[in-house]
């Protein structure tokens, strides 16, 4: 009996204990992060179908970048939410107070500028101070400036410069399949006309398609930390590199390990479709994996 009485005040203190325990305090720092003016450079890569501002029939996308063919579209972004933006790009006497931006590097092969142009990218962000900096930092900001290079490179073959042209980095054979198939895996190669290096060609694009960029351009392996980028049209513009093509406006990009690519493209069908110009062209997604 004695036994009984002495386990059930046992659990009767044991559970008033487990009663007596607070839920622990919200971490005051969870989700802080302390101000930068750290920012990423993209460059811009579509294809408009009819070529007017007010048209949505076109295909986006913004690769991260260091180095740009002459004549890129590049996009400038802040990685953080900021009160203030000043940015400056070179000796240009401008400057831009948003969040993002976006310039095109036109002019440097008509001034005989000696490539590769480097120019300076600097941000200087502000940001006012909060409750969480005096608790959650030992020396906390509300001021930096940080500076990137970017890097332009020549996008005309007739200059002494074609040697950045050379191996591109996205040169092989992908096994994968196209969104609209996803059951239907095909091995697509990309490849280089023996005769015009210039001219890249997709052999087996969409499972029977041979298309080659000669309308658009591509990005080499020349770059640091990008992805190797760009776009292509299926119209050979009388080469006869293509047979049996349903493609119409395509964008392309390797992964940062470059060891598979993704393509967005749009058939022939959806260059007229569809017909309300607000509206986006219907698109396709390839993914493959590159083999060895």
């Amino acid at each position: 009996m004695k036994n009984s009485t002495l386990i059930l005040l046992l659990l009767l203190l044991f559970g008033g204990c487990q009663k007596c325990k607070k839920d622990p305090a919200p971490d005051p720092c969870l989700g802080y992060k302390p101000m930068s003016a750290d920012f990423r450079m993209f460059e811009i890569l579509s294809f408009n179908a009819y070529d007017t501002i007010q048209d949505k029939r076109f295909l986006y996308k913004e690769v991260e970048v260091d180095t740009v063919f002459e004549g890129s579209l590049v996009s400038f972004e802040a990685n953080q939410t900021l009160d203030s933006y000043e940015w400056r790009v070179g000796s240009d006497n401008r400057t831009w107070n948003t969040k993002k931006f976006s310039l095109s590097f036109f002019g440097y092969l008509n001034n005989n500028i000696t490539f590769p142009v480097s120019i300076d990218i600097t941000l200087k962000g502000k940001r006012t101070k909060t409750e969480k900096d005096s608790i959650c930092s030992k020396q906390p900001k509300y001021e930096e400036t940080i500076t990137k290079r970017l890097v332009i490179l020549p996008h005309s073959f007739d200059t002494n410069d074609y040697r950045y042209y050379t191996n591109p980095a996205f040169l092989g054979e992908y096994e994968g399949f196209s969104s609209d198939k996803p059951t239907e895996k095909y091995i697509m190669k990309i490849a280089t006309d023996p005769s015009m290096q210039d001219i890249v060609y997709f052999d087996n694009f969409n499972n029977g398609c041979r298309a080659s960029n000669r309308s658009g351009y591509y990005n080499p392996s020349f770059y640091d930390i990008s992805y190797a980028a760009g776009t292509f049209r299926g119209i050979s513009e009388g080469f006869g590199l293509w047979t049996n093509c349903d493609l119409y406006l395509s964008i392309f990009f390797l992964n940062k390990a470059k060891d598979s690519i993704s393509i967005i493209y749009t058939k022939n069908e959806s260059a007229i479709q569809p017909s309300d110009p607000k509206k986006h062209l219907k698109t396709y997604t390839f993914k493959g994996k590159k083999l060895k």
